[in-house]
């Protein structure tokens, strides 16, 4: 995938948490939202599979053997996947959790955007060279 291919990934993921969150305002029915989680969570999947099998070892190639930028990309990606989870969970066993977990999982993900598009884009960009 080329920075198009990611930049296009971001933009699909960020309509769906848009969708999410304006179907929590809306108070929108269990079903609802758990399409919206499911669609979130199989587009974040699919982003960070191809993330870890192809754009980091594009990186590493070209000179990015570890150390901080890696194990925040990591640390990200347990985070985005747990709260995916967890909100996914919460809609049949604790409703009120659903807001405050969609609240964060927009933040860290829009946070991992922007790491990406800060320390992998460069590196990506490199290596396409």
């Amino acid at each position: 995938m080329d920075i198009d291919g990611y930049l296009s990934a971001h933009a699909r993921i960020r309509v769906l948490l848009n969708r999410l969150m304006e179907a929590l305002e809306a108070a929108a029915g269990v079903t609802t939202l758990e399409v919206y989680l499911a669609d979130i969570h199989r587009e974040m999947i699919e982003h960070f599979d191809h993330e870890e099998a192809h754009g980091f070892p594009a990186a590493r190639s070209h000179g990015w053997a570890g150390g901080s930028v890696v194990h925040e990309f990591d640390y990200h990606h347990h985070l985005i996947r747990r709260l995916m989870e967890d909100a996914r969970a919460s809609l049949h066993t604790a409703p009120e959790r659903v807001l405050p977990l969609a609240e964060e999982l927009r933040r860290r993900v829009h946070e991992h955007f922007e790491t990406e598009e800060t320390a992998l884009f460069p590196i990506i960009e490199v290596a396409r060279r």
